[in-house]
This record gives C-alpha cells, sequence and structure tokens, in this order.
C-alpha cells in the first residue's frame, strides 16, 4: 500500500471515493496558448451556479481527471481544476499547490485566474515556487510542491490550473477521491488502459456511477453538484 502525505487545501480529497483495481486516464490536450486564459476555464468561469450556503467559502466549478497507464506500467495524470471564490474566507482556495517527489515527475504546471473585476491572469513559470515539504527530515527528503498564490483570489475571482505528472505506482489500483472541503460542481475521472487490460470498480459512500464506454479501453464517470464536507486532512491510499 502507498500511502501519500495529505495535500494542501487546495488539492486535498476526502470522504466519497472510487477505487479502481487494475490499470488505466485519458489524456486531455491543451491546445490553448499559456500566455492567455484558456476557453474552457471561461466556460467554466460562466455558468450559473445554484444557492450555496454561508459555510461554503469557494465552490469547485470543475475537476477533470485523466489517467493513462501505459502497458510498462508507467501512468500519466492529467488534471484540470477551476474554482470560484465565493468569500473572503475562501481565498485559500485559490493557493495552486501540487506535490511531487522522484516517483511521481511533474511535467508541466499552469495557473490562470480571473478576478471579480474580470481582469485576467496569467501566471510566469517564474512566479512559481518549489519548494520542500514543512518540517521535512529522512522520511520526505525528497518530497516537494510548486505552488503559487493566483491573483485575484478574491470573492467572484476564479482561479484554474491544469498539471500533467508522470506516476510509477507500485501497485495496480489508483483512487479517485472526488468529495473535498469544499462543494464540487462537476468532476469527471477519465481511465485509459493498454490493450489486454480490464479493470474493476469500487465504491465506498456513494452509489456507483455507471461509467461512459468511450471505446478503444477509454473510460469516463461523471458526477455532479457534490456537497462539500469539513476534514482538513486526508491519507489517499492507492494500490494497483
Amino acid at each position: 500500500m502507498v500511502k501519500r502525505t495529505p495535500p494542501l487545501k487546495n488539492i486535498q480529497r476526502t470522504f466519497w471515493k472510487l477505487l479502481f483495481v487494475g490499470l488505466w486516464a485519458v489524456p486531455s490536450a491543451s491546445g490553448a496558448k499559456h500566455d492567455a486564459v484558456p476557453d474552457w476555464v471561461r466556460s467554466a468561469a460562466n455558468q450559473s451556479l445554484p444557492s450555496y450556503s454561508s459555510e461554503a467559502n469557494a465552490v469547485v466549478l470543475m475537476e477533470e481527471i485523466n489517467y493513462s497507464v501505459a502497458p510498462s506500467g508507467q501512468a500519466v495524470e492529467r488534471v484540470r481544476r477551476v474554482v470560484k471564490i465565493l468569500r473572503s474566507a475562501g481565498r485559500d482556495e485559490g493557493i495552486v499547490t501540487v506535490p511531487f517527489d522522484k516517483d511521481t515527475t511533474l511535467v508541466s504546471l499552469h495557473v490562470w485566474s480571473i478576478g471579480p473585476d474580470g481582469h485576467e491572469f496569467a501566471v510566469k513559470d517564474d512566479e512559481i515556487v518549489e519548494v520542500g515539504y514543512p518540517g521535512q527530515g529522512n522520511l520526505y527528503e525528497d518530497y516537494k510542491f510548486k505552488s503559487v498564490k493566483a491573483p485575484g483570489r478574491d470573492p467572484g475571482g476564479i482561479v484554474a490550473f491544469e498539471y500533467e505528472q508522470q506516476q510509477r505506482p507500485y501497485l495496480n489500483e489508483k483512487t479517485w477521491f472526488f468529495q473535498e472541503n469544499i462543494p464540487l460542481r462537476s468532476a469527471s475521472f477519465t481511465l485509459e488502459l493498454p490493450a489486454g487490460y480490464t479493470y474493476g470498480a469500487v465504491w465506498a459512500h456513494h452509489d456507483a456511477a455507471k461509467a461512459v464506454d468511450l471505446e478503444k479501453q477509454r473510460w469516463k464517470w461523471e458526477l455532479k453538484d457534490i456537497s462539500g464536507i469539513d476534514l482538513d486532512h486526508v491519507l489517499i491510499s492507492i494500490m494497483y
């Protein structure tokens, strides 16, 4: 069993989950210039939202996870995420932080934001800092983060990012955590397996959702309007 150290708040996953036993997610080509806010960010930002309680400080407008496994067993994870800040207490949700180590190489990270006044920002690569795990000793000496405080992260502001990360899983298992501390409007997980592989799916604390067969060893799960829960730290265990 591989145990991932609890991520920081803006990328933490919590309670409801889908567990895949097998090998896997389809890469989502960006195609967008990184000096401008991509269309997929604007599309998420312009959607109509339901009313949220006063306890909801931010909402995830969309999150797409694409997980692809090669015949060698090495995987590539691609993530897109868009968050809207609802209240001042939600400004921390605009801090983008992605962990990595020698076995989970971070290939790319791009961050954009839209201020409450509509002004658009594209974070430059040299504005993203690399830091070590706080108080790290021998156990976490190779564990690091790429992090940036996105501009315009005030009530009404939008923060978005996408990254690509190589994975070298020790076990044939991947867990999708689709609930966290803030509400989530739309979440999807796309899985791609090498030829000759199959998967098994186990759901926890949620009714099983049927996968859409995208053909050519690709499957997609989608969920809508997931409520948030108040858990500050979660351990994510992954096996396959």
